[in-house]
């Protein structure tokens, strides 16, 4: 049985599908449509996501706080619609060193003794 939640978030649709409840945890899947701030292609994902938990958030808590269960990529995807895949390809991992001994060093002669940045005169 698919029950449809009746508010939605910016416009965009929200799903029951199914919601199983035990003595001490409530489960519930919604499928979440969004549209990708950065591409503008659409996607439906469906999370672990409770009817409370989606009033919290709507009331003005802070998704890690109103959505622990999910992760960072679904936290993402609920708020701007930004798949983990979509992000990595616009933001891809940088190496951990900072350049080749080859290269010049742009930026840290700050951190050199070549004078005095604190002095007033």
């Amino acid at each position: 049985m698919i029950y449809k939640y009746s508010k939605s978030i910016q416009h965009n649709e929200l799903y029951l599908v199914k919601n199983n409840t035990n003595a001490n945890h409530v489960t519930a899947n919604m499928k979440i449509t969004r549209t990708s701030h950065a591409s503008g292609v659409t996607r439906t994902l469906d999370l672990d996501i409770t009817q409370h938990q989606l009033i919290d958030y709507e009331k003005g808590m802070k998704i890690q706080y109103a959505f622990p269960n999910l992760t960072v990529s679904e936290r993402e995807f609920f708020m701007t619609g930004i798949t983990e895949d979509e992000w990595n390809a616009l933001f891809p991992e940088e190496d951990d060193d900072y350049g080749s001994p080859d290269e010049p060093d742009h930026g840290t002669s700050f951190l050199k003794n070549e004078g005095n940045y604190f002095d007033e005169n």
